[in-house]
């Protein structure tokens, strides 16, 4: 295996946040794409499949991030042997886990037409086809996360990186012909599922090329080695559980009492506080592994400096974004699905409710490295217990709409994904909780008011105008913005590393440097 590289954190996070650019793309081209060609109910029909067959996942039962901190750790100690008991032993357990998977899928194709909150007989039919295909694609999922695991536990975040975008870009290219020509959806969710198929496969040979030691052998599968896995992979899925639940249980919630066309609003809402939660996740990825390899080291002093860092970026990047969907983001909507999608008190619900958590999503996988995150996945879980409770009792008895299953939400992210895995980590490390904050928060608050204000400003100077909006206040902001970041928000190393970067791409350029 080749040694891991230096500034790989950095690397990690611009490799991750360079997939997250397809995710980004198709997650707002797909969806207009979709209300255009085939109308606002049939994309009510798509989120509704999308909601019910995620729980698929669910069986993966945390195994991937179990997978990438057994490969860090024990490649680290070079431990062989270790290695590969416990890489096939996810293996196998992962492989459990599709086919637990595929009967659930089944067990979801029959519950479809009582769930989808319509009687429309064409809906029901594409709600059919739709969960079929989507819950197979999310069943494969499971046994190919291991490939992808292991490249985290390598750090070889940037080929990763690189078949995700490959693969989605051209499945996102065939999706758009597809609809262009009149196909149906579920011909776009087959593109999706044949996608998902070869990523899985060009992530198994990445592997095979980058560790050849790395191998599949049941032989040295043993029960201790089994219940390892389960034991950390159980806290990462009651996490996901966590999750899956408040968002996909919400989605539900709204579609049953309001119907597909209220849940297509709701959808872009939580599209972009999906699209924060996936790039803050890739941002947090990078963490566990490292953690692992600390522990390993047993620096208590580095994974201290390591929590610090990591919230203190995670407030710097998420702050200035949540203020921008808050005051903008109904322009966001206007220019990316037109008319009819804006929802802007939900929106701001999502997005505030979010924030800790957001900022969090390193914090969370550092725990997850050191095997200590089941407390917090415990705090997720009652969290999202009290949210399903609160959205049955907002929108279904009070009435309050979409508005209301957004503050239920809202209410449950803070309090399980923001607070816990902060809290949880200071005591693990011995760390003053007060003193913590004063280190993560100040600054990054105070950086972001300038652009704060840009925004606030090009929306009551162009309210009508959602381009002009965007364009002014985002132009503005990051005029001022950026200097100050430079200056309080990045370290002296990565700012040296910028500029080296910039040095040699002048040189590279054939632009001659100054004499001195």
């Amino acid at each position: 295996m080749k040694e891991r590289r230096k500034n790989s954190l950095a690397l990690g996070v611009v490799s991750n946040w360079a997939s997250h650019v397809v995710f980004v793309v198709s997650g707002f081209v797909l969806p207009r794409m979709i209300d255009r060609e085939a109308g606002q109910e049939a994309l009510g029909v798509w989120d509704f499949a999308w909601s019910l067959t995620a729980y698929t996942g669910l069986f993966s039962l945390g195994i991937a991030s179990a997978v990438g901190r057994y490969v860090a750790r024990f490649a680290k100690l070079k431990d062989d042997a270790s290695l590969n008991r416990m890489y096939s032993a996810s293996v196998i357990l992962l492989n459990a886990g599709f086919v637990i998977g595929l009967g659930f899928v089944g067990v979801v194709y029959a519950l479809t037409p009582r769930l989808v909150g319509t009687k429309d007989p064409a809906l029901v039919a594409l709600a059919l086809q739709l969960t079929a295909i989507l819950g197979v694609a999310a069943a494969v999922q499971l046994p190919l996360s291991a490939y992808s695991g292991a490249l985290s536990g390598l750090q070889r975040f940037e080929l990763r990186t690189i078949i995700r975008i490959g693969v989605s870009a051209v499945s996102l290219g065939m999706m758009i012909v597809l609809l262009v020509g009149g196909a149906g959806l579920e011909w776009v969710a087959g593109t999706f599922l044949f996608s998902e198929l070869g990523i899985g496969v060009l992530n198994w040979m990445a592997v095979r090329r980058e560790c050849p030691r790395l191998r599949f052998a049941p032989g040295l599968v043993d029960g201790a080695a089994i219940k390892d896995a389960l034991g950390l992979g159980s806290k990462t899925a009651l996490q996901g559980l966590s999750r899956m639940g408040l968002y996909q249980t919400s989605g539900l919630i709204v579609s049953g009492f309001l119907g597909p066309g209220a849940l297509a609003v709701y959808s872009r809402q939580r599209a972009l506080t999906a699209f924060m939660s996936k790039l803050m996740a890739t941002y947090g990825n990078v963490f566990a592994p490292e953690a692992s390899v600390l522990e390993a080291k047993e620096d208590l002093e580095g994974l201290r400096a390591l929590v610090i860092k990591s919230s203190r970026f995670g407030f710097a990047i998420s702050l200035p974004l949540v203020a921008a969907f808050c005051l903008c983001g109904s322009a966001v909507l206007q220019i990316w699905m037109g008319p009819g999608y804006e929802a802007p008190l939900v929106l701001t619900l999502m997005m505030l409710g979010h924030l800790m958590s957001y900022a969090q999503r390193g914090t969370y996988n550092i725990l997850v490295g050191l095997n200590r995150h089941g407390r917090s996945a415990l705090w997720e879980l009652g969290a999202t217990a009290g949210s399903v409770m609160l959205g049955l009792l907002f929108v279904g008895v009070l009435g309050w709409g979409t508005w209301g299953a957004a503050l239920a939400v809202g209410l449950a992210v803070t309090c399980g994904g923001g607070l816990a895995p902060s809290v949880i980590s200071c005591r693990h490390l011995g760390m003053n909780y007060a003193a913590y904050l004063r280190q993560v928060l100040p600054v990054p608050l105070l950086a972001s008011l300038p652009w704060v204000a840009a925004l606030a400003g090009a929306r009551w100077f162009f309210p009508e105008q959602a381009y002009a909006q965007l364009g002014a206040g985002v132009g503005v902001g990051a005029m001022v913005t950026i200097p100050i970041y430079w200056r309080h928000i990045l370290t002296d190393s990565l700012r040296q590393r910028v500029r080296g970067r910039f040095r040699r791409w002048i040189g590279g350029a054939g632009v001659p440097k100054a004499s001195t």
